[in-house]
């Protein structure tokens, strides 16, 4: 099990915030715990720390994943936790990885944030030196199945967001946002996130009703007129906007019919709330296109179903991906055996010649044959195990072979690394 992928870690499926926050790791102590790992014997070592998950993935020759999960709960003071982590080995270890970083293994499926944090891990890992050639490799291929899962599937492009979705069906019904006026009722998370939206579609103007007029300044928009009215005033600027969103905290509808004034052009309002902040008689306005939370519900979703049938084909790209690297790290085992190889006959040849020229007396000349024949022999004598070594395809033999090889040669363990 020579340069083995191992993993181990923690993540929101397996423990609740407050316990996930126990392992979350400091760049500091992303250092501090790869020095533990080298004395536990893993040369190599990378940490993906976020607010969902921290995990370890590390390199080693034998099964070291309990030490590790182990180290964990030590390093943190973390007792009783032991039933939270979870790890892996080999090519389940690696497949995680890729999983996670095209999102299939995220709370929101698909969602592409992860792929940033797994590329600024390697690169943190890289930089401090716990992360060398086998880790490299394993998480570039991971970013770049997940770069290929984000272009070829776009996952990540199906929206899941309620107040995304209701600001998409707002644009298709007025078919564009861009230069039209809006008007948002309530400021909390939703309503922000709609003016966001709104602004991010290049509207011409958002009015902002809440009943806390006095935070104008939480809602500055670079590039965009945000204008706060007060919530008593709310029905008096219906008549100068194309659209209207609402998602306030009320127990009582904010919007009714008797109170709307009367209008020719038609007007497309997206209630978000829950309870609901639109009243019925709304929608028997003629002029009102009224988008209810239930509808943008079912397309969130449905959405969800396109998202995790996507999943199955993102899998087959995996797959695919894995495949490679496997070969790659099966053919690393054997280039590296045999670079070990030659690098010990070059020791053995150095030796021998420093050996002879100090006993012989012996011209440039003559010391440039004889160091010529000792390396032409020596690689002789080698040329059958490095041969055999490269049209070995079991890895269980070629673990084999690379043994007896290092053990004939006097082949320190630190030289196959």
């Amino acid at each position: 099990m020579e340069n083995c992928i191992q993993m181990a870690g923690i993540d929101f499926r397996t423990a609740p915030l407050a316990t996930r926050s126990k392992f979350a790791f400091s760049d500091t102590q992303k250092i501090e715990f790869s020095s533990l790992l080298l004395e536990l014997g893993c040369p190599e070592s990378a940490v993906l720390s976020t607010c969902n998950r921290s995990e370890i993935y590390f390199v080693a020759d034998d099964d070291r994943t309990g030490e590790v999960r182990a180290a964990m709960l030590k390093f943190f003071g973390a007792k009783g936790c032991d039933d939270t982590l979870y790890s892996l080995c080999g090519q389940a270890a690696i497949k995680h990885l890729f999983r996670v970083t095209s999102g299939l293994e995220s709370a929101v499926v698909g969602e592409d944030q992860i792929l940033g944090q797994v590329n600024n891990a390697i690169q943190f890992a890289e930089a401090s030196g716990t992360a060398k050639k086998i880790l490299n490799r394993v998480f570039r291929d991971a970013v770049t199945v997940a770069k290929q899962v984000k272009s070829e599937l776009g996952i990540s492009d199906i929206p899941l967001s309620v107040s995304y979705i209701g600001i998409k069906k707002l644009s298709l019904s007025l078919k564009g946002l861009a230069g039209k006026s809006f008007l948002v009722i309530g400021s909390g998370e939703m309503g922000r996130l709609a003016v966001k939206y709104l602004a991010d579609e290049r509207a011409a103007r958002i009015y902002l009703c809440s009943r806390f007029c006095g935070e104008k300044e939480s809602f500055q928009l670079e590039g965009h007129q945000l204008e706060l009215v007060p919530f008593a005033n709310r029905y008096n600027y219906i008549s100068e906007v194309d659209g209207i969103v609402t998602a306030t905290a009320s127990p009582h509808t904010v919007l009714v019919g008797e109170k709307m004034p009367a209008r020719a052009q038609p007007l497309c309002i997206v209630d978000l709330a829950v309870p609901p902040d639109v009243d019925d008689s709304v929608y028997d306005l003629p002029y009102t296109n009224v988008i209810n939370v239930d509808e943008l519900n079912t397309v969130s979703a449905e959405n969800l179903v396109r998202r995790l049938e996507l999943s199955s084909q993102a899998e087959a790209l995996i797959d695919i991906k894995l495949d490679e690297l496997e070969n790659w790290l099966f053919q690393n085992k054997v280039d590296t055996a045999i670079e070990s190889l030659n690098h010990r006959c070059r020791e053995i040849a150095d030796d021998t010649e420093q050996f002879l020229f100090n006993k012989l007396e012996l011209s440039e000349r003559e010391k440039k044959l004889v160091a010529k024949m000792i390396e032409s022999s020596l690689r002789r004598l080698v040329r059958e195990p490095i041969l055999r070594l490269k049209k070995l395809d079991d890895e269980g033999k070629q673990e084999q072979y690379i043994s007896v090889v290092k053990e004939l040669f006097d082949i320190e363990e630190t030289e196959v690394k």
